[in-house]
């Protein structure tokens, strides 16, 4: 069975933020979730200018001093999203481009696979993409309202 990894990342329309790789035999609670925010959050948030956050439905998400922690940082939150929503958020896209590109490059170990996410995320993920990503959110909404909630390209 192929290694599997968690790894926290972000994109606004005009790049990347760096990566987050979750410790092997760990899994992400509220508490875990929160200290990522803390850290990679409002330094991310502050170079791409945006106030803007969007992140799904997850637990661990939803805690109460995740969003508090959010409301005071002074972020605004896109959402909240039904629990059967289609996911809308543009870096599901990147990631599902840096997963295939990682497959092609047939990671042997652990350590070579977040190697192989980290060129792909900073090689392949360009501002350009990014940008790409995020203007198409008008067109995601307007097609998951037009087919009511079911499959969409998107």
């Amino acid at each position: 069975m192929p290694e599997k990894l968690m790894i926290w990342g972000a994109i606004s329309s005009r790049g990347h933020a760096g990566l987050w790789f979750m410790p092997k035999g760990t899994t992400i609670n509220g508490t875990v979730y929160l200290e990522i925010l803390k850290e990679k959050l409002p330094p991310f948030m502050e170079l791409h200018r945006t106030t803007f956050f969007q992140h799904d439905g997850a637990p661990c998400h939803n805690v109460k001093a995740v969003r508090e922690w959010l409301a005071q940082s002074g972020f605004q939150i896109l959402g909240p999203w039904p629990g059967n929503s289609p996911d809308l958020n543009p870096i599901e896209n990147a990631w599902t481009q840096v997963k295939k590109q990682v497959a092609a490059m047939h990671p042997n170990s652990l350590q070579d696979m977040i190697k192989a996410v980290e060129t792909v995320w900073t090689q392949k993920v360009s501002p350009d993409y990014c940008k790409k990503l995020c203007r198409s959110m008008p067109d995601r909404i307007r097609s998951v309202l037009k087919n009511k909630g079911k499959h969409t390209k998107y």
